[in-house]
């Protein structure tokens, strides 16, 4: 599947059944923090698009605030937070690159940092640390696109 800007998604850590989460039940303010959670097919704050071509460089954004993105908060503290993409630097533009069939780094390229996650419980902190060689599951990412609401025709009797 090739990952497309303006799809929304929801972003898995490999290997596991942990996935990207706005950390809360809403969307509250920049520097929100990004943890892991259990699968949840109704919750805004799991769902994710990119709003250009990420494997160019995107700003990812999150479906429960499409003005925000997902950016370095500190390079001292390397935690994944939401920042206004109006206002995100170069710091915010993430990329994609595909490791194996369905599976991708998402990385920082102007501060050559991959998005990783050390453990898949309810709640883990996302951070971004240098390239672990050899690859390993801790930053590498799976993408599932959200599946079209199905509506059932109707015919009238």
């Amino acid at each position: 599947m090739a990952i497309k800007a303006n799809k929304t998604y929801f972003i898995k850590r490999y290997s596991s059944s942990a996935y990207l989460n706005v950390y809360g039940n809403s969307y509250t303010g920049d520097m929100q923090p990004i943890k892991l959670w259990t699968k949840v097919e109704t919750d805004p704050m799991q769902k994710w698009q990119f709003d250009a071509e990420p494997t160019t460089g995107a700003y990812l954004c999150t479906m429960c605030d499409l003005t925000r993105a997902i950016n370095l908060y500190s390079t001292k503290t390397p935690n994944w937070t939401l920042w206004a993409k109006a206002g995100n630097t170069t710091d915010g533009l993430v990329k994609i690159q595909e490791y194996a069939s369905g599976v991708y780094y998402i990385y920082l390229p102007n501060r050559n940092l991959y998005l990783t996650a050390n453990n898949t419980s309810n709640g883990t902190q996302v951070t971004w640390t240098s390239k672990v060689s050899p690859a390993s599951v801790t930053q590498l990412w799976q993408f599932e696109e959200e599946e079209s609401l199905k509506v059932d025709s109707y015919v009238p009797s």
